[in-house]
């Protein structure tokens, strides 16, 4: 709910989606309402955005395709988590180490993102910054080093 508060703050019409009722009580409280069944959202959104979310879920790649069957053709499917690549694990050993375990029981590589894309327009970085997003051919698959601590996996729902 707090993200979907954020969003709606920021002026975006924005609906949230929370597994847990406690959660989305939370939300309430913060004048957000946020749905808890999934099969009352709709399909017709533009963008799906999670943020640190799907490391948590039983099965990721199935929760990527969930959000994506949920935008509109050329919409776009946000995720952000913490980043359990190679690069990343070579580049930061002791930050990778904090990372994984209890508090994320699955981390998300580059090569997960990759085979999640297969043939679809995505970018998957470690790079959220605003000017690296502005560079993104949307119509293309790019894919960045990912040495950073969190990744960002972009998919464009095709039109």
């Amino acid at each position: 709910g707090y993200c979907t508060w954020q969003l709606r703050q920021a002026g975006f019409d924005a609906v949230g989606y929370e597994l847990s009722r406690p959660r989305a009580a939370f939300a309430a409280r913060l004048g957000v309402t946020v749905e808890t069944r999934l099969d009352r959202l709709g399909d017709h959104f533009d963008m799906v955005v999670s943020c640190h979310v799907i490391e948590h879920v039983p099965n990721p790649r199935e929760t990527l395709e969930q959000q994506l069957g949920k935008v509109v053709p050329g919409g776009l499917v946000v995720a952000l988590t913490p980043n359990g690549s190679a690069a990343y694990r070579s580049a930061n050993r002791n930050g990778w180490q904090r990372s994984w375990g209890q508090v994320h029981p699955v981390l998300l590589t580059d090569r997960f993102c990759r085979g999640v894309a297969r043939d679809r327009p995505c970018l998957i970085t470690s790079d959220s910054s605003d000017d690296r997003l502005a560079r993104w051919n949307s119509a293309a698959q790019e894919a960045d080093l990912c040495d950073q601590e969190f990744l960002t996996l972009v998919l464009k729902r095709p039109a």
